[in-house]
């Protein structure tokens, strides 16, 4: 653990300690629901995955039940996200289903073909940002050949 992700999570541990104490809202009931979503599990999949019930998790994203420091450390680890981002929303958001599905396929790739993954990305982003504007379906010639350098394919 980098001492910057420990600073974070023991600003996160007193601001939680503190917010308890006043009685305020620790977490933000959207902040669970968002990360569990973006995860694609449902409220009976992560209560599984944690070894806790559905109604805890539900109690939680309805700002019903406390949630105790040990079991915000699980639910992040679970989430993919930090203590800090679901109580001070600091930081990004955690990756959702689809993000980590990129992150798998990219990491699957040696270096020249994630680099024409890459390549080939920014063509249909630039492609699909036109098609929004009403231009032309096919920009090939500005967003170049079309053909991925050194591939001789074409997209």
């Amino acid at each position: 653990m980098s001492s910057e992700t420990f600073r974070d999570n023991d600003k996160a541990s007193f601001t939680l300690r503190l917010m308890a104490v006043r009685k305020k809202r620790v977490v933000e009931p959207n902040r669970f629901r968002q990360a569990r979503e973006g995860k694609g599990l449902s409220q009976q999949e992560l209560a599984d995955k944690l070894g806790l019930s559905k109604a805890a998790i539900s109690g939680w994203e309805r700002d019903q039940n406390d949630i105790t420091m040990k079991n915000l450390r699980k639910v992040c680890r679970a989430l993919g996200t930090t203590i800090a981002w679901m109580v001070n929303e600091e930081g990004p958001p955690p990756l959702t289903a689809g993000e980590h599905k990129l992150v798998e396929i990219s990491r699957a790739l040696d270096e020249e073909e994630r680099r024409n993954l890459f390549q080939w990305v920014d063509v249909f982003i630039e492609q699909m940002r036109a098609r929004a504007a009403g231009l032309p379906k096919d920009i090939s010639e500005k967003a170049g050949s079309g053909a991925l350098e050194g591939d001789g394919r074409r997209l």
